[in-house]
C-alpha cells in the first residue's frame, strides 16, 4: 500500500472509531503548552495549560463553551484585559454564528483533530518502529494544517489491518509539537455547562 493510500485508510478507520483521547505537547520558543482532550463526532472537551493559562473548551450540540482563569480570558481567548477579573472562572457560550466560533473550536472535535494531523506534499514511508509502546509505521510529509506553519511532520500508525494514528510529530520555525492518540472508540459523555454567558452579549457590551 502506498503512503497516500495508507494515510487515507487510517483517516477512514479513525473516523469510524468515533472517539479518541489526545495529549498534545507544544514547544513554541520558551513556552510550552499542554493540551489534554477527548474528541468525538462534532463534539469534544479540551483542557489547556500554558504559561499561567488554565482554560477549558467544551463543544457539544454545535455550541462551544469556554472557561478560564484571568490570564486565559485575556491572552488565550482574546477578551480585553479589563474583562479578565470579571469573566475568570465563568462559562461563556459561543454559537456557530459568533466570530470567535471557528477559532475556539479548532482541533476540538474528531473531524478537526484529524485535519490538524493531516499530511501533504511528498509522502514517504519511513518503516516500522516503536512509539508509545506500540509497533508503528511512519509516514513523513509536510503538515497540512495552517497552524503548523508548513513544517515537516510524521504520522505514526498502528501496523494492524485497520491502521489508526498513534502519534503525530511536527517541526517548524515556530517550534515542535507532539500529539499522542489513545483510547480509540472510547466515548465520553459531555454535558452543557449551566449558567453560561452568551459571547454576543459580552462582545457587544
Amino acid at each position: 500500500m502506498s503512503p497516500a493510500s495508507l494515510l487515507a485508510s487510517a483517516t477512514t478507520d479513525a473516523r469510524a472509531q468515533g472517539w479518541v483521547h489526545v495529549v498534545v505537547t507544544d514547544h513554541h520558543g520558551t513556552e510550552t503548552a499542554n493540551i489534554t482532550q477527548d474528541s468525538g463526532p462534532d463534539q469534544g472537551e479540551q483542557n489547556i495549560q500554558k504559561s499561567g493559562v488554565a482554560a477549558k473548551v467544551i463543544l457539544v450540540n454545535r455550541n462551544a463553551y469556554i472557561q478560564g482563569n484571568s490570564e486565559a480570558v485575556t491572552s488565550y481567548f482574546g477578551f480585553p484585559a479589563s474583562d479578565g477579573p470579571t469573566l475568570a472562572g465563568h462559562w461563556i457560550s459561543i454559537s456557530p454564528s459568533d466570530s470567535a466560533y471557528d477559532t475556539v473550536t479548532a482541533g476540538v472535535s474528531l473531524t478537526s483533530v484529524l485535519e490538524e494531523a493531516g499530511l501533504t506534499g511528498n509522502l514517504t514511508e519511513i518503516g516500522r518502529t516503536v512509539r508509545d509502546g506500540q509497533e508503528v509505521i511512519g509516514i513523513s510529509g509536510t503538515a497540512s494544517s495552517p497552524d503548523a506553519g508548513g513544517g515537516a511532520a510524521t504520522l505514526y500508525l498502528t501496523t494492524t489491518s485497520h491502521p489508526l494514528p498513534v502519534e503525530f510529530d511536527t517541526t517548524s520555525s515556530q517550534g515542535t509539537e507532539q500529539a499522542v492518540f489513545s483510547d480509540w472508540g472510547k466515548s465520553v459523555f459531555l454535558s452543557t455547562p449551566g449558567g453560561a454567558t452568551p459571547f454576543a452579549s459580552i462582545a457587544s457590551s
